[in-house]
């Protein structure tokens, strides 16, 4: 994977947590003396002082990204540029769409030190419209076609299973059945959680399970985006999750998951793993409850 390619990969990975609201996301692609600057020279050193700003002037905003360009420097920093439109809500509940714009990045060493902004917000007037009415048809028309595939129209999934209980807790046993019908129903069982080598699953096996299959999920998006041509076999994951069981209760204390790849040059690794840890939904649902460790090994071909 070029320079160019994971700067890149950076700049989209920020773009995306900044417009779903995940400050903390972004913020990790940042240096600490990085400035962003807006049109009319609006200066922020912090995202939350972005956001408290931009607050004021709209209740959304993100970006239909359809273009990226990047080149190194001789200073050995990396400009990316990335183009596109805007989409959005203004404060009086207008919506709107299509609103051209740039952004330049400049990243040293993996991080982002600048952000320069241009925009058609203002000589659009999307932001002071009271009704639709009052727009452009530009920017009508554009979101008619455009807000059915922005995140907030983005269809809810729902996956059901359904577990039985038969007997007491102590000597009774239980079954889970997946709606899905992708597998016969799972023996579960008391003595399950307890010793890792009853043969019955548990919720923490299930757990492992889900975590794993959703990690793998998005470590192997991750490396789609930085390093396209990765061979398709080179990602496995293997879940851990560790049960604590004292007098105070029965408590999660952490996942371990285990990434074995094959054939993946270790720079794309290194890009990937951190936007797979914030992509990934399970790690997202676990987070501030358990600790989660990815460890990773390279296997090598004999």
């Amino acid at each position: 994977m070029s320079t160019t390619d994971a700067a890149i990969a950076i700049v989209e990975d920020f773009l995306a947590a900044v417009g779903r609201g995940d400050l903390e996301s972004a913020g990790t692609h940042l240096a600490p003396d990085a400035v962003m600057i807006f049109p009319g020279d609006r200066l922020y050193t912090t995202l939350r002082d972005l956001a408290d700003a931009s607050a004021t002037r709209y209740r959304h905003v993100d970006k239909h990204r359809t273009e990226y360009e990047a080149f190194t420097e001789s200073s050995g920093d990396v400009v990316v540029w990335s183009m596109g439109t805007l989409y959005g809500e203004n404060n009086q509940g207008v919506k709107y769409d299509g609103v051209r714009y740039v952004d330049r990045f400049r990243l040293s060493a993996g991080r982002i030190v600048e952000q320069r902004v241009w925009n058609d917000l203002e000589i659009s007037g999307v932001l002071r419209a009271r009704t639709a009415e009052e727009l452009d048809p530009r920017w009508r028309t554009a979101t008619a076609t455009a807000t059915a595939t922005a995140p907030t129209t983005t269809a809810t999934v729902r996956r059901v299973a359904t577990a039985a209980w038969d007997g007491a807790l102590r000597g009774g046993a239980g079954r889970l059945a997946l709606a899905s019908g992708a597998t016969d129903p799972l023996p579960i069982s008391l003595e399950s959680r307890k010793n890792s080598a009853a043969p019955a699953t548990s919720p923490e096996e299930l757990l492992a399970a889900a975590h794993a299959a959703c990690f793998a999920m998005a470590l192997r998006g991750a490396l789609d985006t930085v390093a396209p041509g990765t061979p398709e076999q080179a990602v496995e994951v293997t879940g851990t999750c560790v049960l604590r069981i004292d007098a105070a209760g029965w408590t999660i204390d952490a996942i371990r998951l285990d990434v074995t790849t094959r054939g993946v040059p270790r720079d794309a690794l290194e890009t990937a793993i951190p936007v797979a840890e914030r992509r990934c939904a399970i790690s997202n649902v676990v987070k501030g409850n358990a600790a989660v460790t990815v460890t990773v090994q390279e296997q090598r071909d004999d």
